[in-house]
């Protein structure tokens, strides 16, 4: 053995250098064994370039499911078409006020040491706005990754394709692989959505999905994984949201759902549970293209779900008020 690899089993011996090696042989052994890897990305590592390590990683299978922020959404797609045109900044650290306004006042978007032009960023606003005003009119919803995808297929911005090798949203996309982003408004293009609608361009809200829609989309992700053992993984790349979102399905399917687990393998207490909670949440969706919205649960099974595999609440807690309706 050779290279990457052979260089940190033989030297990555104590201290935190071994507990990557751990971590490391540990995600190995869980995608050989069949299981499935969920990656949570925080921040804004897609400026950084992570793209060239996970598009290839994606690609060989190693990923199937991601959670991220949605800067790390929109900066791959804003990296893909315009990389060649962003600037470093190495003495970022030090810019005094008058520099950082005229890194503004030409149009250059600082992300700690690089620039990224408005005029890339704008390029892919104009796409966005223009589905995300379609889908409205339409009545459609979607995540914000299905429109960005959408986007990024149109020919104004296909021609402007930089190293698509090393696009994580584009290898995403040919693996079929899901992507949530949670507390998406907190970015440019949630900014760019938000001012389109109060500029009434976009005549609703509702076009993309809330957090708690997503939410629910990632529970039936979970349900449909799960099994067989190991199922699945968890690999984290910063904290925040973007890890806190996808970890708070487990407590939700426990607590609220009242279905038994431990872990991320969702140990659900018998078939008939797992099975309830499956037809409960794999509802079926109606797209056209990579858009589209989502029909209405059934209440009945979420009903049977909770009175026949309810959970008893801890000494001294009253029981949660048994919900008639989702």
């Amino acid at each position: 053995m050779t290279g990457i690899r052979a260089f940190v089993d033989t030297h990555f011996e104590h201290f935190n250098a071994r507990e990557l090696r751990a971590a490391a042989q540990a995600y190995r052994a869980h995608v050989d064994a069949g299981g499935k890897m969920f990656l949570a990305m925080a921040g804004a590592m897609s400026t950084a370039g992570i793209g060239r390590i996970l598009a290839p990683a994606i690609r060989a299978g190693l990923v199937h499911g991601i959670s991220c922020t949605g800067a790390n959404l929109e900066e791959d797609a804003f990296r893909l078409i315009g990389v060649n045109s962003y600037e470093s900044i190495p003495d970022w650290s030090t810019l005094k006020p008058a520099e950082e306004l005229e890194l503004f006042e030409r149009g250059a978007n600082r992300v700690t040491d690089t620039t990224i032009p408005d005029e890339v960023m704008l390029a892919v606003d104009e796409q966005l706005i223009a589905r995300w005003a379609a889908a409205a009119q339409s009545g459609r919803s979607a995540m914000p990754a299905d429109f960005m995808l959408d986007a990024l297929s149109d020919p104004a911005l296909t021609s402007r394709y930089t190293e698509p090798g090393s696009s994580w949203l584009l290898a995403a996309h040919d693996m079929n692989i899901p992507i949530w982003t949670p507390g998406w408004e907190d970015s440019s293009t949630g900014n760019a959505f938000s001012a389109a609608v109060m500029r009434g361009e976009i005549g609703s809200h509702h076009c993309v999905e809330t957090g708690t829609a997503q939410m629910n989309r990632l529970i039936r992700w979970y349900l449909d994984n799960c099994d067989p053992a190991p199922g699945i993984g968890f690999f984290q790349v910063g904290g925040g949201i973007a890890g806190d979102f996808p970890i708070c399905v487990v407590p939700l399917l426990v607590k609220e759902l009242h279905a038994r687990g431990a872990g991320l393998g969702l140990l659900l207490p018998d078939h008939r549970c797992r099975a309830n909670l499956r037809r409960l949440f794999r509802r079926p969706t109606q797209r056209k293209d990579r858009l589209g919205q989502t029909e209405a649960g059934d209440p009945e099974i979420f009903d049977s779900v909770r009175r026949h595999h309810r959970v008893a609440p801890a000494a001294g807690l009253s029981p949660r008020p048994r919900l008639n309706k989702l």
